[in-house]
């Protein structure tokens, strides 16, 4: 809910940001940024030298409360967005890039590799015998492998080093 704080009154909680404790403030409209019922944010303005006025705070409460519709539905947006964004370049079962993904990666740094002429490494690994550790003890060890491997192989890269599962 929208709550006014004069600086005159003693606060409760956590102080009011420096850039909001200047000495011409007196008082500060803040109002929460919400989503799904959870707090994401804090929209806050500050009255200097005089207090705010019924219009001022009715005007800042209807703005406030418009402009933090428009950020929760823009941050909504980008969730989306990055989990559809994920479930289509990543593998389901280890969380590397999918093929089409690491094609994708593969083609923009050789193009790079082209233009800077510089070097460009790709490794492609095989794990020997998996099959067998599918027949032996079945897919959910062998899921488990593939998870720890990816781990392993995800701790030694470095920034701007790729991983993918090709196959699968």
């Amino acid at each position: 809910r929208p709550r006014l704080v004069r600086m005159t009154d003693p606060l409760e909680g956590p102080s009011p940001p420096e850039h909001l404790t200047g000495k011409s403030i007196t008082e500060i409209e803040a109002l929460s940024i919400m989503r799904a019922g959870c707090c994401i944010g804090l929209l806050s303005a500050a009255a200097r030298h005089e207090p705010f006025s019924e219009l001022d705070n009715k005007f800042i409460r209807l703005y406030g409360g418009h402009f933090a519709d428009r950020v929760s539905g823009i941050l909504l947006r980008r969730q989306v967005i990055e989990t559809l964004t994920s479930k289509a370049t990543r593998d389901a079962l280890t969380d590397l890039l999918n093929r089409g993904a690491i094609m994708d990666r593969l083609d923009s740094q050789l193009a790079l590799s082209q233009r800077t002429g510089q070097p460009l490494s790709v490794i492609i690994a095989d794990i020997d015998c998996f099959k067998v550790i599918n027949d032996s003890y079945g897919h959910l060890v062998g899921d488990e492998v593939l998870r720890e491997v990816s781990r392993r192989l995800q701790a030694q890269m470095r920034g701007g080093d790729n991983l993918g599962r090709y196959g699968g």
